[in-house]
């Protein structure tokens, strides 16, 4: 039976979103940006986890998976195990980004990147498909809502490979999309808490 939204899923749902924004904002970008290896010429999320507080990244990420991979069981959508088999895949990739940055190989980080992208984007089109389909009452709203989040996601990745392919001399089109899809997931992270 899937399970609406209610106090519980709200409430992970929003320690879920902050402690995302606090490995990814506090523990990788604020760090990195103290170490001044941040610039407005490189701010992509890997520079930001290659200079991360890394034991702290990875325990605050460790805690805010659980939280969303509980999240996702608790909800009971169909399909529970595929989706959280892919966010342990996420997970994983992320946490061996911390230590293949770009300075130990450039071309196993992007791939282990892409992959990340490719599976978040992924795991949002299939988390708000199941929400869609498991909704009582449907508003404009909502659906607007959770169809829209699918869209700016695939059009994030699209980004993301267009700034790779054909924007590569355009240096902040890359780091942008990455912190586009970031935000993206965590609209997704509140869209499962809450509708």
């Amino acid at each position: 039976m899937i399970i609406q939204p209610n106090k519980t899923t709200r409430v992970i749902s929003i320690i879920s979103c902050f402690l995302f924004v606090a490995s990814f904002g506090l523990l990788a970008y604020l760090n990195a940006s103290l170490k001044k290896e941040i610039n407005s010429q490189d701010f992509t999320v890997s520079q930001a986890l290659a200079f991360s507080i890394k034991p702290a990244f990875v325990v605050v990420f460790t805690i805010a998976c659980l939280c969303f991979g509980y999240l996702i069981y608790y909800r009971n959508h169909p399909y529970v195990f595929i989706r959280l088999f892919m966010l342990l895949v996420i997970y994983a990739f992320v946490i061996t980004i911390l230590w293949v940055t770009t300075y130990y190989n450039k071309q196993d980080h992007y791939i282990l990147a892409l992959f990340i992208f490719i599976i978040a984007v992924l795991l949002i089109g299939m988390n708000n498909f199941l929400i869609y389909n498991g909704l009582k009452g449907h508003t404009k709203l909502k659906d607007i809502f959770l169809i829209g989040i699918v869209i700016l996601a695939v059009l994030g990745l699209i980004g993301i490979l267009i700034s790779l392919v054909f924007l590569s001399q355009i240096v902040q089109v890359f780091p942008s999309f990455e912190n586009y899809i970031l935000s993206i997931k965590g609209l997704s992270v509140i869209a499962l808490g809450f509708i």
